[in-house]
């Protein structure tokens, strides 16, 4: 196939494979508002609401098997598939935890369903993760260095459209069975108007989560029918020695300086992490349209900057545009301190603030690692790379859980909840990662004070 041909060719399936997995990824992604919800329903304890969130990090310890499973193949396109198939598959089995303890005839207490719940969560995150570092390595071989942030923007795009809609779609229906006082305006009318009563009620709930992940488990295994239609390029192996490829990162100092800016950054952004949605949800007394609201005020900031992001990081570099998403985002948790039930225009707007700021951090994310890798090694470097940051976001998420303020706090005269005082070590936490970031070279990268010289000039 001509070069310019596979390359139309891999970005165009790319994104039309993207656009399902990421509606499978908005309703059944570990940690997300979905799985959340089912936890909450599960009279999850904050300790175990921290462990679900710290399942999905501590999978991508798992990431580096993937170099394992795949170096000796002359193709990693049917290991990918495989283990994300498995992974996808176990989302079926979310659906029937409910009937467990939900129904008089249940086999396991409530207690009992939240482990189970948990320990299906961690099997699927952990096979996911495996797949997710032989596709990274798969596409970065497909798609060249100088437009890889323009490509993972148009990508981006694409799936934030779908999985909006898909979270508001799946939001209202799983409302619908909120208790008759507690649904919003628009599900009320639908009930009534429909004359559904009698089926959309708090009790059939267990029913509306076989749907959710059933149709979700269908989604996600539809992708991957489309991702087999992905071309790929004949591997690159800088090293035929496999032990070498898992050598090579740790003595390369620069690689170990992003990990250590990687762990850092990741400890800061897990504080508190696992309650942003409870607190939306018990705090703010927020439906999961609500919910779903905010999650679309940033989403549509965030798509309208994603290509400018991209454009940005071609030209000045990965480390450049992740200082300016740092210092931004150590200002996002502001607004959770001062939100009450009846402002929920404050987190709205934060929403909007923290669109811009994820489509730059969404980027680079995919993208600082593959960009310091020497070529051949990408899988490597990716795989390491995503463990020790899983691993560093897994320990203040758990933290959180198990150290949460057991009661209010007054701190400067503003009476806090326990949850808000995490947001707020966060937002500090999150600033100081500036200083491992300055440590890190990127070949392409230009410095703050070398972009504004340059605006400067172009003025």
């Amino acid at each position: 196939m001509p070069k310019n041909q596979f390359l139309s060719h891999t970005i165009k399936t790319s994104v039309h494979e993207g656009i399902y997995a990421q509606i499978f990824l908005v309703l059944a992604m570990v940690g997300g508002s979905f799985t959340i919800k089912l936890a909450t329903e599960l009279e999850a304890s904050n300790m175990q609401l921290g462990i679900l969130a710290a399942i999905g990090q501590f999978a991508q310890v798992f990431q580096p098997l993937g170099l394992w499973l795949t170096h000796h193949l002359a193709s990693r396109k049917g290991k990918t598939i495989s283990f994300a198939l498995w992974g996808r598959s176990m989302v079926f089995l979310f659906g029937a935890i409910p009937f467990l303890f939900y129904q008089q005839a249940g086999f396991f207490s409530k207690n009992s369903g939240i482990w189970i719940f948990l320990l299906l969560c961690l099997i699927s995150a952990g096979l996911q993760a495996i797949s997710v570092n032989m596709w990274l390595a798969w596409i970065s071989d497909g798609v060249p260095l100088r437009i890889r942030g323009r490509f993972f923007s148009i990508r981006t795009q694409f799936m934030t459209v779908a999985g909006t809609l898909a979270g508001y779609l799946f939001g209202f229906f799983i409302d619908l069975f909120a208790e008759a006082d507690q649904r919003g305006a628009i599900a009320s009318w639908f009930v009534e108007s429909s004359g559904l009563g009698d089926w959309f009620n708090h009790g059939n709930l267990s029913f509306g989560f076989l749907i959710l992940f059933t149709v979700a488990g269908i989604i996600g295994l539809y992708s991957l029918k489309l991702l087999r239609n992905q071309p790929e390029r004949p591997k690159i192996h800088a090293h035929d020695d496999l032990g070498e490829h898992y050598r090579a990162p740790f003595r390369d100092r620069n690689f170990l300086k992003l990990v250590l800016f990687v762990i850092w950054w990741m400890l800061a952004i897990g504080i508190g992490s696992p309650f942003w949605v409870p607190f939306m949800l018990k705090n703010l007394h927020m439906g999961m349209i609500e919910v779903q609201i905010y999650g679309t005020c940033v989403l549509l900031t965030s798509l309208l900057f994603l290509r400018p992001w991209g454009r940005f990081i071609d030209r000045f570099g990965n480390r450049t545009a992740m200082a300016i998403c740092i210092v931004f985002s150590s200002m996002a948790p502001v607004p959770w301190l001062f939100v009450t039930p009846g402002s929920l225009w404050l987190i709205y707007a934060e929403g909007a603030y923290a669109g811009v700021i994820f489509a730059g951090l969404g980027i680079v994310s995919a993208n600082f690692v593959l960009s310091i890798a020497p070529r051949g090694m990408q899988q490597g470097y990716s795989g390491f790379y995503a463990a020790f940051g899983g691993l560093a976001m897994m320990t203040t998420q758990l933290l959180s859980g198990f150290q949460i303020p057991p009661e209010s706090i007054t701190l400067f005269g503003k009476l806090l909840q326990p949850e808000q005082v995490l947001f707020a070590l966060s937002g500090i936490a999150r600033f100081t990662a500036l200083i491992p970031l300055m440590l890190i070279y990127e070949k392409r990268a230009v410095s703050i004070r070398g972009l504004l010289g340059k605006r400067a000039t172009t003025k």
